[in-house]
């Protein structure tokens, strides 16, 4: 079984008026209390599951969570218990395929299973339809506790029961925007250990996955969006939460990116109108320019500086805050898009046999690289803001690769990103300096002494252009053998 929901955090703001909206249509009263249950290494953590026990009202039960492939959707096996328990009862899984699959690395261990931490909820619970399908609302008030630690929880989740995942969106839209809701795709148990660890929960990083040359080219769109999706969202939320660390920043700027890179050169694979979006995605970014700059600056440039004995040994704080930051991503138009996103993604497509998707891929990728390789002998004549659009447009070109790998022989692929991996990093080395050429500016006009800064950076940007003249020349030449 699968249950697929999108939760929401309540603006503290916002929660009275909700609550009195959701009470007028007389929900019905829940007691809840959880209790999640690991191994004493966190076994099941690491392996992203998650074992509870819960007492709804009078009625115990058990359940085992794990992802999915969907991002709104998690695997769920939940088994009712007759009576209260004494400790997890893995003995329930022993017929269970899934479970004792799921279970394995874990039960490998051969560590038991302890408590880890619980939560104590008040939920109003709606039973509603919107179109063909049938939706819970469940607005959930209450703590997670963890140890002699305790944190509030103020959320409502929108499950669907039955029908369509469009139904599901389109119904909880309008509370979005009446509400301030922003949507976190983190769970309690990642929450709960989140706490337990005090630490937040670890940036999400992209996956690698697998095209089947029989789907329709939208269908294949659409499969990059949703991956795009899963590798973004939870760095968002982290981010929305005001919870984060400079990799769940750096981590949502690459998601950014390979979804615009795949919007952008598979455009024509859908009849959709996709500009709105990469627009929006276009202004996100931006807000989170500013404070991956800096971190880059202080992370690759302030060390090789001091190495180079600079006369300074640390950088002023930027002026923007991390809450400003986090304001943007609690904005209703930033859970908007995610769910516009999530709803295309998740449309049915029609499979077309009769279309060749390595064809049209190796023709996009064609394309992409004969941008790129005409510019190979006038390279050093280039402009700064040039240089910048070819970094892009090689950015594009290894994202719509890696979108496309499985289209292709391993082999070719292989050779073609050895040529083309040089010339990205090169580039982006000279993005980074040029970054910190305008900061350093900015500092010098206070203080004299990051005019050294500024004068290593040129002598740096040179040397830099210079490699990648080369760079670009070897891919130009070897690219040239196509995939």
């Amino acid at each position: 079984m699968s249950e697929i929901e999108l939760k929401f955090h309540i603006p503290a703001t916002q929660y009275s008026k909700l609550h009195h909206a959701i009470q007028e249509q007389q929900p019905k009263l829940i007691q809840l209390a959880a209790y999640y249950y690991d191994t004493p290494s966190q076994a099941l953590s690491k392996a992203q599951l998650s074992l509870r026990q819960r007492l709804e009202n009078k009625v115990w039960t058990q359940t085992l969570k794990a992802p999915s492939s969907h991002h709104a959707k998690r695997i769920e096996i939940e088994e009712t218990l007759d009576e209260k328990p004494n400790g997890i009862d893995l003995k329930r899984y022993v017929k269970n395929k899934q479970a004792q699959a799921l279970l394995k690395p874990v039960l490998a261990t051969k560590q038991p299973l302890i408590l880890q931490f619980r939560t104590e909820v008040k939920r109003l619970n709606l039973q509603m339809n919107h179109g063909d399908s049938h939706i819970e609302i469940a607005l959930d008030q209450g703590w997670l506790i963890a140890a002699h630690q305790k944190v509030k929880i103020s959320e409502i989740e929108f499950e669907l029961k039955k029908g369509q995942i469009s139904d599901l969106i389109a119904c909880l839209q309008p509370w979005v925007k009446q509400y301030h809701l922003y949507l976190d795709v983190q769970s309690k148990a990642a929450r709960g250990y989140a706490l337990l660890n005090t630490q937040p929960q670890a940036a999400t990083y992209a996956q690698s996955f697998i095209l089947n040359q029989t789907h329709s080219a939208e269908l294949a769109l659409k499969q990059m969006i949703s991956s795009c999706l899963q590798h973004m969202l939870p760095n968002a939320s982290a981010i929305a939460r005001g919870n984060y660390q400079a990799s769940h920043v750096h981590q949502l700027r690459v998601g950014i990116r390979r979804l615009r890179s795949a919007l952008k050169s598979f455009a024509d694979w859908t009849t959709h109108d996709l500009s709105l979006w990469q627009q929006q995605l276009k202004n996100l970014f931006q807000h989170l320019g500013s404070t991956r700059d800096y971190d880059a600056i202080v992370s690759d440039v302030l060390p090789a500086l001091q190495h180079a004995g600079a006369p300074f040994d640390s950088l002023p704080e930027p002026k923007h805050k991390n809450h400003d930051l986090s304001q943007y991503f609690r904005e209703p138009s930033s859970s908007l898009l995610w769910l516009d996103l999530l709803n295309f993604s998740q449309h049915a497509s029609v499979t077309d046999s009769s279309q060749d998707l390595t064809h049209l891929a190796a023709k996009q990728i064609g394309k992409l690289q004969r941008k790129i390789t005409a510019q190979s002998d006038n390279f050093m004549q280039l402009s700064t803001e040039q240089k910048h659009q070819l970094r892009k447009q090689v950015k594009q070109l290894r994202y719509s690769l890696e979108f496309t790998h499985s289209l292709f022989k391993p082999k070719h692929v292989k050779r073609y990103l050895k040529a083309l991996k040089p010339l990205q990093e090169v580039l982006g080395e000279f993005n980074d300096l040029c970054v910190a050429e305008e900061h350093f500016k900015i500092l010098a006009k206070k203080r004299r002494e990051y005019w050294f800064a500024i004068g290593w950076i040129a002598a740096q940007q040179q040397q830099v252009l210079s490699r990648a003249h080369v760079a670009l020349q070897h891919f130009s030449t070897h690219a040239d053998a196509g995939l």
